[in-house]
């Protein structure tokens, strides 16, 4: 047998294939521009409600509290709790290192207290 070498490669395959991935681009990104296709809504003479307040309340490593970046005592939450309304979501950030307990003793009072719409705040794991 004879062995010929190749001395060209053939490009059409992968033009191609490339040809068919930029149709998908072109044809996906008119929908991503928006969001969705573009709808004309009609007008309403209801308002809409405002967006819920958030409450942020912080437990640091040293068992230190914090209402919306103010420290308190732990023994004046519930008492500070009461100037916000109960539709405001309450984001609960602790560190940690805080035990479960400390971090359920505020979900407690959270709920004692009437809020429904409680989070408890993590970041994305790597």
């Amino acid at each position: 047998m004879d062995e010929k070498e190749i001395g060209y490669i053939n490009a059409v395959p992968l033009v191609d294939v490339m040809l068919v991935l930029l149709t998908i681009a072109l044809t996906t990104a008119t929908f991503v521009k928006e969001g969705a296709l573009s709808v004309d809504l009609p007008s309403a003479k209801a308002q809409t409600r405002e967006a819920p307040k958030v409450i942020r309340l912080t437990i640091t490593k040293d068992h230190t509290y914090y209402i919306n970046d103010k420290e308190i005592a732990q023994k004046d939450i519930s008492a500070q709790l009461t100037q916000f309304s109960r539709e405001d979501l309450c984001e609960i950030y602790a560190d940690k290192t805080v035990m479960v307990e400390d971090l359920t003793d505020m979900m407690s009072l959270l709920n004692e207290s009437g809020f429904s719409k409680v989070v408890i705040k993590t970041k994305t794991a790597v």
